[in-house]
């Protein structure tokens, strides 16, 4: 391989890894709107907005988007178990699956909870 090979693999990769701090910057605010979301929407009974706020967090969090740092800090789980009080068998279920990926998300993270 020629020296400027090296050179582009290198720069290659630190491009992908900017990407990669942008994406998850970009979901820390994403995450947070929809948690604002989820707390109107549970403060106003709108359960199908409460369906709809808890299943974007489950494919957010399920597809890496945010880090255990953002969703810790913003106590996305606390809202999430709200949400599951709201006395619905469906928002309960997909709230629950949230749980399961907030605490896969904190043992990749390596905290071992």
């Amino acid at each position: 391989t020629r020296p400027d090979d090296e050179q582009l693999k290198s720069d290659s990769a630190r491009i992908n890894r900017l990407e990669s701090a942008l994406n998850l910057k970009k979901g820390a605010c994403t995450i947070e709107s929809v948690q604002k979301d989820l707390q109107a929407a549970i403060a106003a009974s709108d359960k199908p907005k409460v369906s709809e706020c808890v299943a974007s967090l489950f494919d957010m969090i399920k597809g890496g988007q945010v880090t255990w740092d953002t969703v810790r800090t913003l106590k996305v789980g606390k809202d999430v178990g709200n949400a599951m009080k709201m006395g619905d068998a469906d928002i309960a279920a997909s709230a629950r699956k949230v749980v399961g990926e907030i605490q896969a998300l904190a043992q990749r993270a390596g905290i071992g909870l």
